[in-house]
């Protein structure tokens, strides 16, 4: 038996994920909250966002018990070579993993993690918002594809804790830590 689908803001195009507001009034909601996608849902103005990929509190209520053997339907999304779904997880949720740019020549799914942000849209979109455009166009060469910055992105400089939390990766990364490396150590 289908269930309906409860709508929350998260499946709706209205919904920013990254600032957590709606964009038709500024307020700040839940993305997994009803209450307000309700409300929307019978004034005419919540609009589905086709790709992100509903989830459990989209068929069940709060007070009701979810099924064991639940799972997302990923039997509409298209898939790598290797059958995995093509998703990236992002701030609104599961999301079918659109390709960045025309430099994303094929995508490799993972069940787990999905796509690397940076090589979708979704992702880049929210690398931007969280690093700014220059940060975010180093770590897309990073990978040897281009950054897609939208005209409302041009001068975005990001947000100064997502910086320094990248800062420390990136510092992390340079440092030799053989000792959390998987090849082996020569020596030892």
């Amino acid at each position: 038996m289908k269930r309906p689908l409860i709508p929350t803001c998260s499946l709706c195009s209205n919904y920013d994920p990254n600032r957590s507001i709606c964009k038709l009034n500024g307020e700040y909601v839940e993305a997994i909250s009803s209450d307000h996608a309700i409300h929307c849902k019978e004034g005419g103005k919540f609009l589905r966002y086709m790709n992100v990929v509903p989830d459990a509190y989209n068929f069940y209520a709060i007070d009701e018990e979810i099924p064991g053997n639940w799972s997302p339907d990923y039997s509409k999304i298209p898939s790598d070579s290797s059958g995995v779904p093509l998703i990236v997880n992002t701030k609104r949720g599961v999301e079918r993993a659109l390709p960045a740019n025309d430099s994303v020549r094929l995508l490799k799914g993972d069940m787990i993690l999905g796509v690397p942000r940076i090589y979708t849209f979704q992702g880049q979109r929210e690398i931007i918002y969280e690093l700014g455009v220059e940060l975010a166009r180093k770590e897309a060469e990073r990978v040897g594809i281009e950054l897609t910055v939208l005209p409302e992105e041009v001068e975005w400089t990001g947000i100064r804790e997502f910086i320094s939390d990248y800062k420390v990766r990136a510092q992390m990364r340079k440092t030799n830590n053989s000792w959390l490396s998987d090849e082996p150590v020569k020596g030892w």
